[in-house]
């Protein structure tokens, strides 16, 4: 990719510009899950990890699940499920969890039914899973320390799951 070609993470926020949602005073939260509802999943999926880390980086999961963007937090756990990344997604996922009990005013969308079933979180103390999520993001693919945020990892997911950015419906392997 040279200088003036897009990166991958402009690209996902181009096309997330282009998502049209009925009421334009919603947050990042809402465009992430209008594109979720009908969209290529890449773009979803990098969408709600890349404005995770944004709102982690500014003040933990407390911060994520106050801001709209912890709407995304189902379609970020999906992203680490997707691409095997278990612990990340273990750490995300307590964290839903314990702010469904301590925070219950943040939780602005429906958890699917027996969604914390056979689950075990790892702890419930959201400044110990903030730590965690730091500790463990780096190890992501593509992940480095160059970016504060997700550019990187965005790059890396483009590069390697091309078919799930396809805009013709077709999401089978190129």
């Amino acid at each position: 990719m040279n200088e003036s070609s897009p990166s991958p993470w402009d690209e996902v926020m181009a096309y997330a510009d282009s998502v049209e949602v009925s009421d334009t005073g919603l947050g990042y939260g809402d465009v992430g899950n209008a594109l979720a509802a009908d969209h290529p999943p890449g773009y979803a999926r990098c969408y709600a990890v890349w404005w995770a880390d944004a709102d982690i980086a500014n003040g933990g999961f407390h911060q994520f699940f106050h801001n709209s963007t912890g709407n995304l937090v189902l379609i970020a756990i999906e992203c680490f499920e997707h691409i095997g990344e278990h612990k990340m997604a273990s750490i995300f996922k307590s964290a839903l969890l314990a702010c469904t009990k301590q925070h219950p005013e943040f939780i602005r969308y429906n958890i699917p039914d027996g969604y914390f079933e056979n689950f075990t979180p790892i702890t419930d103390d959201l400044e110990a899973l903030t730590d965690m999520y730091y500790e463990e993001k780096y190890r992501l693919p593509g992940k480095t320390r160059d970016t504060c945020y997700y550019d990187d990892f965005v790059a890396e997911y483009w590069a390697t799951r091309p078919s799930e950015f396809r805009r013709d419906g077709n999401t089978s392997s190129e």
